[in-house]
């Protein structure tokens, strides 16, 4: 049984080693192609009518939206490689298509505020094929509390 076990953990070793070694040599290759791919990637450029939206006071539970709307002002398509929150209470939606120059594309932005009394202040970073390559986008308010419901002797029946 002992030899059995030891075989193994060897064997996988064995394995380990030679996949690493592997990757390594894929990792150059992907490396040199991922920096090709960079400098021929064809920029363009964006421009968003606002970047920070004051959502005020809202309730506690409550879920709000909003939608910023850019435009594609270069001359090549542009394309939204990603929108990421900065946090799981923030959802975004996005146009995934690419945007021809001079068209115009939006990014939907749903804040939940359930479990987050307090003041919040949220990003969203847009990665897409820009000189800048990176925008935040920017959600901010408060959100009041829910009044707890009273537990006690008095309680109606």
């Amino acid at each position: 049984m002992k030899k059995s076990i030891g075989f193994i953990i060897v064997l996988a070793a064995f394995v380990m080693a030679s996949a690493c070694s592997e990757e390594k040599e894929n990792s150059t290759d992907t490396s040199m192609v991922a920096s090709d791919s960079i400098a021929t990637k064809a920029l363009t450029s964006i421009a968003f009518a606002d970047t920070v939206h004051e959502f005020g006071t809202i309730k506690e539970g409550e879920k709000v939206s909003y939608i910023f709307k850019y435009k594609n002002t270069g001359d090549n398509p542009l394309i939204l490689e990603d929108v990421r929150p900065s946090c799981g209470c923030t959802l975004p939606e996005w146009t995934k298509d690419p945007i021809a120059p001079g068209a115009e594309g939006l990014i939907k932005v749903v804040y939940n505020s359930e479990g987050r009394p307090g003041e919040f202040h949220k990003t969203i970073t847009v990665i897409a094929n820009t000189a800048a390559e990176v925008v935040l986008l920017k959600i901010q308010g408060k959100v009041t509390p829910k009044i707890p419901d009273v537990q006690g002797p008095y309680k109606k029946q």
